[in-house]
């Protein structure tokens, strides 16, 4: 077996608050054709802070600028493996909650393949996405966003 690869990323938890916090979610087709939902994340380029790639990866999949961002504020890390193509990979990605107004509309990369959003409540939101271990990680951070948004 080869050494596992490591991978660094950043990505963005965008939610908004209108009576119950709601979250955006986005469908990706994959460039297998499977197709699944999920939120703005990608690597890290050199040089970058994770906020920083955090940022420009959320403007690059769904137009989201920090001039629309009301609230930043990093969630933590989400650490796990996974095999492609015979190659085993580990990845940690750092999250950012980020709050934007009512108005702030998703400008999706169909280059990149997003075809679609939806603003979900949270337990619909944590039900789409596809790997339980992101489940798990991101019941916690709506945790946070819940109890920052309390005390504000």
């Amino acid at each position: 077996m080869s050494e596992i690869v490591h991978h660094h990323g950043a990505g963005g938890v965008i939610y908004r608050n209108s009576e119950v916090l709601k979250f955006l979610l986005i469908k990706q087709i994959r460039w297998n054709a499977d197709s699944q939902w999920t939120m703005p994340k990608g690597h890290l380029e050199a040089g970058e802070s994770e906020e920083e790639a955090a940022l420009r990866e959320v403007e690059e999949e769904v137009g989201l600028r920090l001039s629309d961002i009301e609230t930043i504020f990093a969630l933590g890390h989400d650490e796990y493996e996974y095999e492609e193509d015979g190659q085993a990979n580990q990845k940690i990605v750092a999250w950012f909650a980020m709050k934007v107004g009512r108005g702030y509309s998703p400008m999706l990369n169909k280059e990149e393949g997003f075809v679609k959003h939806k603003w979900l409540p949270a337990r619909e939101a944590i039900k789409q996405i596809p790997y339980a271990n992101f489940r798990v990680w991101l019941e916690g951070a709506i945790g946070k966003i819940s109890a920052e948004e309390d005390s504000s």
